[in-house]
């Protein structure tokens, strides 16, 4: 049975909620729409991780020419944050868009992304309300912008980006008759702030809350504590003999990890009601029986300055050998590396480059790829991962402090393999 994600507020965290727009970072794509000649280079300058993959978009007359891209939605006004990352080229400023039924319902913001500066307020039209912007950054020369409006009621909306030489709304014709911009990871999403980016293809994505390989995601609760145990369990044998000498033998080659999370305070009159998610959750997995995955606010990421490794399925070494093509997903504490079991938005990378080849992303946080990696390339990896885990009791009880409010005992789990 499926389990709707619980989403836990932004003020909890901002790890990634999911993206709606298709080829985020594929700007060239036919996902994205480009009016009037506007032009895209695809993996022309450096995106935020180091790499090479974000895209130039050159205007080539002075009348408006935007890049887009319009997703569905239900008819009803929602709040909406666009989010993209870019830097100037010769035109100093970015500017970026809402739109809904028609191009009088919007909403408009325009940034100096040569000085890290808002230079024309967030503003609406029509059907459009609400309209705040942001800027933060660089990081790589990239500058992460936000608008965020309320939309209208029509059935889509469309997210629009152009560049300029002046400063203005999204579809203006003032600019230069040519001028560039570097852009990278474009993001849609229903929240009023924008979160950790999600990188799409073909599909949207539904972010690091909704699980991977069919496996559900613990939610994190409003009212559960900051303070949590956690403890590596090791499993070892030890014989002594009538001399004092012993003899020690390790079963586990790495180490099962224990957890315990308070959970102080669980309404039932919100929506969705805590403690019914909650033992919706408990009851999906049968107690102990089901396994799940379990998202540690305080570790869960690699970034790209310290990247995990794959592990070769063949050698247990974490480079390629011109034959093996399935590799296991690693953390690492310092000098020990563990493998994980589930991993969300993994970016793989070849000798330090994104790998060409096709990769296809198996249960147990294993990897595929379509052609081996070649003998002696060092593989590694960033992004997100989870603990595989299951509960370390078949029950769950609440006791009701007033009423709709309740207090759960500690919830005990443990991490497992697969």
């Amino acid at each position: 049975m499926s389990f709707s994600p619980f989403v836990p507020s932004p003020t909890l965290t901002l790890l990634p909620r999911g993206n709606l727009l298709l080829q985020s970072q594929t700007f060239d794509n036919a996902s994205w729409t480009k009016t009037a000649s506007m032009a895209v280079t695809a993996n022309s300058t450096q995106d935020p991780y180091g790499l090479t993959t974000a895209d130039t978009i050159t205007r080539s007359a002075t009348t408006a020419q935007t890049i887009s891209q319009a997703v569905a939605k239900a008819s009803a006004a929602q709040v909406y944050t666009l989010s993209l990352y870019a830097k100037a080229g010769t035109g100093n400023f970015v500017a970026i868009g809402l739109q809904g039924a028609s191009s009088a319902n919007r909403a408009d913001a325009c940034f100096n992304v040569s000085t890290g500066v808002i230079s024309t307020a967030a503003s609406t039209g029509g059907g459009f309300s609400g309209a705040s912007a942001t800027i933060s950054g660089p990081t790589n020369g990239l500058y992460l912008l936000t608008l965020t409006a309320t939309s209208d009621a029509s059935a889509s909306i469309k997210a629009l980006i152009s560049t300029s030489t002046v400063t203005q709304a999204v579809d203006g014709t003032g600019s230069g008759a040519s001028s560039t911009g570097f852009i990278w990871g474009a993001q849609l999403e229903p929240y009023a702030q924008a979160s950790g980016y999600a990188a799409t293809v073909a599909a949207a994505d539904a972010g690091i809350w909704a699980g991977v390989n069919a496996l559900n995601v613990m939610p994190r609760l409003p009212g559960q504590s900051a303070v949590y145990h956690k403890a590596p369990l090791w499993s070892a044998k030890v014989a002594r003999a009538t001399s004092g000498r012993e003899r020690r033998t390790a079963y586990w080659p790495y180490p099962l990890w224990q957890f315990e999370i308070a959970l102080n305070v669980l309404r039932q009159a919100a929506s969705p009601a805590e403690l019914t998610k909650l033992w919706e959750f408990f009851n999906l997995a049968a107690g102990q029986f089901g396994p799940w995955l379990f998202v540690d606010l305080a570790d869960c990421q690699l970034t790209s300055t310290a990247a995990g490794q794959l592990m070769n399925t063949a050698t247990g070494g974490f480079t390629g050998d011109g034959a093996t093509t399935l590799f296991q997903f690693t953390r690492p504490l310092n000098s020990f590396v563990e493998p994980v079991y589930g991993v969300y938005q993994p970016v793989v990378l070849d000798n330090g480059a994104p790998t060409a080849a096709t990769l296809t992303f198996n249960a147990n946080g294993t990897v595929s790829f379509s052609v081996a990696p070649a003998n002696g390339h060092a593989l590694t990896w960033f992004g997100y991962y989870y603990f595989l885990c299951r509960f370390s009791q078949d029950d769950l009880t609440a006791d009701q402090i007033v009423s709709q409010l309740y207090g759960a005992q500690s919830l005990k789990f443990t991490s497992i393999r697969p």
